[in-house]
């Protein structure tokens, strides 16, 4: 197992996929999203996406379009933030960095990516829960936010 928090070390990794390394999950991730879309989403597969990924929130792309949108995005929560008062601010700058995303992918509005961040967090709380499917488990709400 690799655990690595160094962007060199990663890349590394990444590019010697199914050479070297081959992911794993959780048995917990098997069930919700299926054992063989997982394995199907090894190599290649997995490959298109980071490069598509890549594309978008890569490193060219953040420099020309997603910095100056998440500044004005940025000042325009903090306009908002001014008027409340409290914020929770780990809460609140997930928010706007969430709705950025969500409308750089789908082109979501926020009141509709605030929604799927719900849905998302229960899926992601899910990945890592015990896979016991009762009324008020993580697991459970992650299976009705899939």
């Amino acid at each position: 197992m690799v655990v690595s928090a160094d962007p060199e070390v990663n890349r590394f990794i990444f590019q010697q996929e199914g050479k070297l390394f081959r992911s794993w999950y959780l048995e917990t991730a098997n069930i919700i999203i299926g054992e063989k879309t997982i394995d199907e989403f090894n190599g290649t597969a997995q490959k298109f996406v980071r490069n598509f990924m890549s594309g978008l929130f890569g490193l060219e792309c953040l420099k020309k379009e997603l910095l100056p949108e998440l500044e004005k995005h940025i000042e325009d929560s903090l306009a908002e933030w001014s008027a409340q008062p409290d914020i929770n601010v780990n809460e609140s700058t997930t928010d706007v960095i969430f709705d950025l995303v969500a409308k750089k992918l789908v082109g979501l509005h926020p009141t509709t990516a605030r929604e799927l961040r719900k849905n998302y967090s229960d899926f992601l709380e899910g990945l890592i829960s015990f896979p016991i499917y009762f009324p008020g488990t993580t697991f459970y709400r992650c299976m009705k936010a899939c």
